[in-house]
């Protein structure tokens, strides 16, 4: 009996319900698979994208540059990058509250810093609004306004100057003219000696040179930049973010051509102040800068200026103070110099 054929109704219930069960059971293996591969599918897009945009945003975040061996102050820029980046968080708050430290000091009256990374054009500024008379500052701009005028008239370069050594000033000469011993001195020398010696005869020298031979022609690169030109008999103040302008313009080579921002550049590297933002910077870093310093009453002004030529992570600091003290002024840029510059050496060695 147990071993007898069932009968037929029964044995193809059996087999139309074991049917039906093999059916659901693939139907749901093919939708297990279909959101497997849904999933796998997903991911792999999500992860190729991520690569994909991340490489293109890095690559986004750099200029367009020229990358020659024989540039050592320069780099010249190919194309402008219309993206924003900025300065990391962590540096921003470790200036700040530097900042915020030595505001304290009874003899600051105000200070105001610029910092601006050369690779990728972040920048972070605490006042940086707050206006300043620049001082011997305006010595840069009286520079690319020379270098750009030889640009445009090439024939001032024959010209040859004396310099007066009992009056310390030089003076316009024609060959014929020049004593025996004496030596001789094209514009480009006149420059370098206003630059690396601060010196202010040299400088109004340059000045009344440049614009005897071209009405305001030095105003018009204040104007070119789109920075307020200084007028005469008015006190002249400019912003550290206006300032830095001109370095930014020497960096890249995009306003005189590549070979005078080089030499400008370099006449900046060899200034003789060393107590502002090159303190607390190792030896071995080559800075560009200028320093301007002037008293108005008992109120002074202490302004340091330039650009700290960090391995590949170049960058502009531009420090201004107010204050009642020289020495403790000169401290802050030193201080805020050395912050600066020990979180990006912190950050590049991670």
């Amino acid at each position: 009996m147990f071993f007898s054929t069932p009968p037929n109704g029964w044995l193809n219930s059996y087999l139309l319900h074991n049917s039906y069960k093999m059916k659901i059971q693939n139907a749901f293996i093919i939708i297990f698979l279909c959101i497997c591969f849904f999933i796998f599918g997903v991911l792999s897009e999500k992860l190729f994208f991520n690569k994909y945009f991340l490489e293109n945003k890095l690559n986004e975040n750099k200029p367009y540059r020229s990358h020659s061996t024989e540039r050592k102050f320069t780099n010249p820029l190919l194309d402008c990058n219309p993206n924003f980046t900025y300065v990391n968080p962590a540096i921003e708050n470790i200036i700040i509250n530097k900042i915020n430290e030595l505001n304290k000091k009874p003899s600051i009256e105000k200070i105001s810093v610029y910092l601006r990374f050369l690779n990728n054009g972040a920048w972070f500024g605490i006042n940086e609004k707050e206006k300043f008379i620049p001082a011997s500052l305006n010595k840069v701009p009286l520079m690319i306004a020379v270098f750009k005028f030889s640009e445009a008239y090439p024939e001032v370069l024959k010209k040859t100057f004396f310099f007066d050594e009992t009056l310390g000033v030089f003076s316009e000469m024609s060959p014929a003219k020049t004593a025996t011993g004496q030596k001789n001195y094209n514009l480009f020398d006149l420059v370098e000696y206003m630059i690396i010696h601060s010196h202010n005869e040299t400088a109004e020298f340059l000045y009344d040179f440049i614009n005897n031979h071209k009405k305001e022609f030095v105003e018009s690169v204040f104007l070119d930049l789109g920075i307020e030109a200084p007028q005469k008999g008015k006190t002249y103040q400019i912003t550290t973010k206006d300032f830095a302008s001109f370095f930014r313009v020497l960096y890249n080579s995009t306003y005189i051509n590549e070979k005078n921002s080089e030499t400008a550049l370099y006449y900046l590297s060899e200034t003789d102040f060393n107590e502002g933002i090159v303190k607390g910077i190792d030896d071995n870093i080559i800075i560009s800068h200028k320093y301007g310093q002037i008293s108005d009453d008992k109120l002074m002004q202490l302004h340091d200026c330039g650009i700290v030529y960090f391995p590949d992570n170049n960058y502009i600091l531009c420090v201004m103070v107010k204050g009642y003290n020289l020495k403790n002024m000169t401290s802050v840029i030193q201080e805020i110099s050395k912050t600066v510059y020990t979180e990006i050496k912190k950050t590049n060695d991670r």
